[in-house]
């Protein structure tokens, strides 16, 4: 194919697969509970976007591309659930029609020994998300409890 100054162009014709892009969640996208919810920023912990959550027993929450996703969670067994120490790990796994993923977490702050009234536990996450157009890679705060 020629331009109007006669120069020849080549026209490539290929699809460019791009890494799905997290939105944060909006207010009914959020399930409400106990559970867990995951912000970014990472610096700014609580106040971060959330930008995967869910409830114990329900879906967790993950907005793609503007869509969202309801995804069944995998959760650790309840012995390995909550860490009692900091620095202990913990995975949550993801699956939907799609989109799948994982939550590896490193526990930053956890309930004293014998304190009843703390229901929490505090992480420093990195998510990843796969979909059929690629891979994201997130650094997020998360808080998993009451």
């Amino acid at each position: 194919m020629k331009n109007w100054l006669g120069t020849v162009i080549v026209a490539f014709c290929f699809t460019a697969n791009a890494a799905p892009s997290l939105q944060p969640l909006r207010d009914k996208d959020m399930a409400h509970g106990c559970g867990c919810s995951f912000h970014v920023p990472v610096q700014k912990g609580p106040s971060g976007a959330v930008v995967l959550q869910w409830a114990t027993g329900s879906p967790a929450n993950i907005r793609l591309n503007g869509k969202l996703h309801k995804l069944s969670v995998s959760e650790p067994p309840a012995t390995s659930k909550w860490p009692k120490r900091v620095g202990e790990k913990v995975v949550y796994t993801f699956k939907g029609k799609e989109v799948s993923g994982t939550a590896h977490c490193i526990a930053t702050q956890v309930c004293a020994p014998g304190d009843e009234t703390c229901e929490v536990v505090f992480y420093k996450a990195k998510i990843t998300i796969q979909t059929q157009d690629g891979t994201s890679l997130v650094d997020a705060w998360a808080e998993c409890g009451c």
